[in-house]
C-alpha cells in the first residue's frame, strides 16, 4: 500500500514522539471536497468527510458549523484517540435550490496549535424547469393589471404542471398553457387593489408521476414606489 505524502509524515512523527507542526491539523483527511450529483426530485442528499487521528494524542473536535441552515453536519463523537478513525457527514436538504450549490463546512479541534479545516460540499441539482421572474412588484396606485411570469418545464418527462394557489387574497393567479409550447406555462398574477402595501406568496405545484410535488414559490408586491423628480425642459418651466 503506498501512502500519500501527509500520512507517511504523520506516521514518522508518531514513530519519533514529535509533535506535529505548528498549525497542522492533527486529522488527516481522506477528503475534504465532496461532489454530489443529485437524483430528480430528491429531497436531501448525504456526504461523508472521513478522518483518521494521525497525531500522537487523543483530538478533541470542539466544534463544526456550516455556512448555511440547509446544511446540518453531523459528528459520530467528539474525542478520537490516535490512529482512530471518523466520519462528518453533512446532510443537505435540497428545497426549490437548482443547479450547482457549493456549501463550506468548518471543523475546528480543540488542540492549540491547530487551525480550523474547511471542507467543501458540492452539490448539483438538476434544473427541471426555468421561472422568469420570481418576482412581480407594483407600485403604490399603479393600475391594477396582471403581470406575467413564464414557467418552462424542461424536463416534463419528470414534472408536470398541476395546480397554482395564491397565498394571500389580494392577489388572484391563474395559469395558462402557451399556445406555440405544451411545456410552458403563462402565469398571470393580478392584484385586487395597489392602495395598501402588500406581498403574498404564489405557489405553483409540479407532480411527478409517482405523486411527489414540487412547489415553486412566486412572489408578488405592491410596494411604495420611488418618489420621481420633475424634469426641466428647454425653455420651459422646472
Amino acid at each position: 500500500m503506498r501512502l500519500s505524502v501527509p500520512s507517511f509524515f504523520a506516521l514518522i512523527l508518531i514513530a519519533l514522539g514529535a509533535p506535529a507542526p505548528l498549525g497542522a491539523s492533527p486529522l488527516h483527511w481522506q477528503e475534504t471536497e465532496v461532489t454530489i450529483d443529485a437524483p430528480p426530485l430528491a429531497e436531501t442528499v448525504e456526504a461523508a468527510f472521513r478522518f483518521t487521528n494521525t497525531s500522537t494524542r487523543p483530538v478533541t473536535i470542539s466544534e463544526v458549523h456550516s455556512s448555511c441552515g440547509c446544511t446540518v453536519p453531523q459528528l459520530e463523537q467528539k474525542i478520537y484517540v490516535p490512529g482512530e478513525s471518523g466520519t462528518i457527514r453533512a446532510v443537505f436538504t435540497i428545497g426549490e435550490r437548482l443547479g450547482l450549490q457549493e456549501k463550506a463546512i468548518m471543523v475546528t479541534t480543540a488542540a492549540p496549535d491547530a487551525s480550523s479545516v474547511p471542507l467543501t460540499l458540492r452539490v448539483r441539482i438538476p434544473t427541471l424547469y426555468e421561472v422568469k421572474p420570481f418576482f412581480v412588484i407594483w407600485n403604490l396606485g399603479d393600475a391594477p393589471v396582471a403581470k406575467t411570469v413564464d414557467l418552462r418545464l424542461l424536463a416534463p418527462e419528470v414534472l408536470k404542471f398541476d395546480s397554482i394557489t395564491s397565498r394571500h387574497t389580494n392577489f388572484t393567479a391563474v395559469a395558462t398553457p402557451a399556445v406555440d409550447d405544451p411545456n410552458r406555462l403563462s402565469l398571470e398574477i393580478t392584484p385586487q387593489v395597489t392602495t395598501d402595501a402588500t406581498n403574498g406568496a404564489i405557489e405553483v405545484a409540479l407532480k411527478a408521476q409517482d405523486g411527489r410535488t414540487r412547489v415553486v414559490t412566486l412572489y408578488a408586491l405592491v410596494r411604495e414606489g420611488r418618489p420621481t423628480t420633475p424634469r426641466s425642459t428647454p425653455g420651459g418651466p422646472p
